[in-house]
């Protein structure tokens, strides 16, 4: 990662790549006032940067020809990961599985050179991907998980690749995708690399599995409030909208879907105070990522009293309206994530406030349809007229890239009806169920959501006027 140099020019250091919480601040991507030597932190400070490789300065730094890891790669891989948090035993554990891999020629890359950098990266890729078992599952997420499972999901795998990538000299730092390529919320993190010449690339080992086209940030971003908003002359090209992260930016964004373990005997209440109090300091370590104050209505829902009952208690409703208020916060900086809206939602008909939660979830089939309905035309070959039965009814829809799309389509729908039925409109909600259903049976050999969310019990409970 870039200490207090960038290849970039200074307004896009400035304005684009600096912690954008704070945009009056000049920061380097890692967060580190880059105009005051005075303020530059040492590997002591909680947000130093990574560490250089052992013969820095960077700058017209080649390799050495040797193949695998050197032993000054290894050095660097160590403080890289130190500076990560990993603990010495994790530290050591992954630099050993990474020097296991097999490399051969592949990091003999001149690192002055961007088009030996880019044939370079690619392969790195490739064999981090393979040597990582790289996966959304459970265990997978931190530096901890990688070493003792060789499992890693985008947060695990992007820790590992800047650790690479700094230790190799390159320039590279986290970012948090914000939207994918269709402009869809996600949950996300990917990795971009600096190039000499002074494009980008981005590198991930999950959602997109590739290393992206070269770009110029300052080109092909624009700011767009909390995020860099892709040009959408370029839109499919690259993720939608992005976030880099600094280097603390991206230990809290790891610590806060990780929190300490309790004791097996913890009550709820105890966890969810946990989760709370874990959501309520990374908010204040980084306010502008909207996951954190889901996680902190996760906490909240936790801890609730009476979260099992079907009517909240009288003490339930300041906890309720917390939760409320974190989750508008969460659409607000990622307005086109369903996930967020689907738990305000949810939050609003407990409230008893059954109208702004039905307003609520008519945005979940917003966002939902605005990616979901565009991809589903183009793959099923149908035309602009077709009708979503017939979109629903083709192959296309039951295919491993979309049937997980259908699933949240027909839960969103159900929950829509369940709204509706609670404001009183009891015949609306029944229609509306009742279409759903039908939607759900298509395509012929698909598992039915419908009945699977239990759906033809609404329609039961919201019978008669």
């Amino acid at each position: 990662m870039v200490r207090g140099i960038t290849t970039l020019p200074p307004r896009v250091v400035g304005e684009l790549q600096a912690d954008l919480v704070q945009p009056a601040v000049v920061r380097s991507p890692v967060g580190v006032d880059t105009t005051d030597p005075s303020l530059r932190p040492t590997l002591a400070q909680a947000d130093a940067p990574l560490p250089g490789p052992l013969d820095a300065p960077r700058v017209g730094r080649l390799s050495l020809g040797q193949p695998g890891l050197t032993l000054s790669t290894q050095a660097g891989l160590r403080r890289a990961f130190d500076s990560l948090g990993a603990d010495p035993s994790t530290r050591d554990a992954l630099v050993a599985r990474l020097a296991a891999l097999p490399w051969g020629d592949t990091l003999s890359f001149d690192r002055t050179d961007s088009e030996s950098i880019l044939r370079a990266l690619p392969r790195m890729h490739d064999i981090l991907k393979a040597g990582l078992k790289v996966d959304s599952g459970e265990n997978s997420l931190t530096l901890r998980d990688v070493a003792a499972n060789g499992n890693a999901n985008c947060f695990g795998s992007s820790q590992v690749f800047l650790a690479l990538a700094d230790a190799l000299g390159l320039h590279a730092r986290s970012i948090q995708v914000s939207e994918t390529t269709s402009g869809r919320g996600t949950l996300h993190v990917a990795s971009m690399v600096d190039l000499p010449d002074g494009r980008q690339v981005t590198v991930d080992l999950l959602y997109r599995d590739a290393v992206s086209q070269p770009f110029k940030l300052d080109e092909a971003y624009r700011r767009d409030g909390n995020v860099l908003r892709l040009n959408e002359a370029l839109a499919g090209q690259h993720y939608a909208a992005i976030r880099p992260l600094s280097l603390a930016q991206l230990r809290t964004f790891v610590d806060s879907q990780s929190p300490p373990p309790l004791d097996l005997r913890a009550t709820s209440a105890e966890r969810g105070a946990l989760t709370v109090a874990h959501a309520r300091t990374a908010i204040g370590a980084d306010p502008g990522n909207p996951w954190l104050y889901a996680t902190l209505a996760d906490g909240l829902e936790v801890a609730r009293p009476g979260r099992f009952d079907d009517t909240p208690r009288p003490e339930d409703f300041s906890n309720l309206r917390e939760q409320e208020a974190a989750l508008r916060r969460a659409t607000e900086l990622s307005p086109s994530f369903e996930e967020f809206y689907m738990q305000l939602g949810r939050v609003q008909d407990k409230l008893g406030e059954h109208g702004a939660a039905v307003a609520t979830r008519r945005r979940v089939l917003e966002v939902l349809e605005a990616d979901f309905i565009p991809r589903l035309r183009a793959a099923s070959g149908l035309g602009a007229s077709a009708s979503l039965s017939e979109l629903l009814a083709s192959p296309a829809a039951a295919s491993r890239d979309l049937g997980y799309l259908v699933e949240t389509l027909i839960s969103a729908r159900i929950d829509l009806g369940v709204s509706l039925g609670r404001t009183g409109d009891r015949a609306t909600a029944r229609a509306y169920l009742e279409e759903t259903r039908r939607l759900a049976s298509m395509p012929p050999g698909s598992t039915n959501w419908f009945d699977y969310y239990s759906g033809q019990s609404y329609i039961d409970k919201f019978q008669g006027p």
